[in-house]
């Protein structure tokens, strides 16, 4: 499981994907796993899931999503948005 950034209009959208590798008939090797919206969403998220760990998305338990493996993809988003001003 990985992060991934998308720019649209000015807003940078965070993504949790997983590789899941060459599949007949597709292009596509991963696959999204959760939308977490704007980077400030996404920070609100993953801080309202460390907080409440029973409230984590199912997709994501089923994967073995741990407190550890959001405080790093919280620390990504941190190092992504450095010096970008958040409105939270």
């Amino acid at each position: 499981m990985y992060l991934t950034f998308s720019k649209t209009n000015g807003s940078t959208y965070v993504y949790i994907r997983e590789y899941v590798g060459r599949q007949a008939f597709k292009t596509t090797t991963e696959r999204t796993l959760a939308g977490l919206g704007r980077v400030e969403v996404a920070m609100m998220k993953i801080a309202f899931w460390k907080a409440h760990e029973s409230l984590v998305p199912e997709e994501l338990k089923n994967k073995g999503v741990t407190i550890t493996e959001l405080n790093e993809f919280e620390k990504k988003i941190q190092e992504k948005t450095k010096g970008m001003l958040l409105a939270i």
